[in-house]
């Protein structure tokens, strides 16, 4: 009887583990970025589920870049490009290379180059700000 019973916990623990890895690369591949662009309006991504990310230069408000903890992603680091409200993008390191993110957030007045480095080199899990738009300071009357 307790034989029966270790049997079919195990097959049990089994199952519910083969169900999670296939939800985890179901979810994976939905998330998939196929397509890519940076250029003079924004950045634009496009992901394999048909939703999209898009926000333009001059709604750009901040660009956070997030260093998940160690697990079964390919690449830890992500760029957050927050337009404000639902406008941005999440961009994986990688593809921000492989696109041509990396040299305009550089060009941005203000960008903490320092901290990108540290980012890179050195990941630790957290979240920094590379750059915030700076309000203009309102007219005293």
């Amino acid at each position: 009887m307790a034989l029966a019973f270790l049997v079919l916990f195990v097959g049990g623990f089994a199952a519910l583990m083969a169900i999670a890895r296939h939800q985890r690369a179901d979810r994976r591949a939905r998330a998939a970025t196929v397509s890519f662009v940076v250029d003079g309006w924004g950045v634009r991504r496009s992901l394999a589920d048909g939703r999209y990310e898009e926000v333009g230069w001059d709604e750009l408000q901040e660009v956070r870049a997030t260093t998940l903890p160690k697990g079964p992603w390919d690449e830890r680091v992500r760029f957050i490009l927050d337009g404000g409200g639902e406008r941005g993008c999440i961009v994986a390191a990688d593809t921000a290379d492989e696109g041509g993110l990396v040299p305009r957030l550089a060009a941005l007045p203000g960008f903490d180059h320092r901290q990108l480095a540290e980012v890179l080199d050195k990941p630790k899990t957290g979240t920094v700000v590379l750059w915030r738009r700076i309000r203009p300071a309102a007219a005293s009357s």
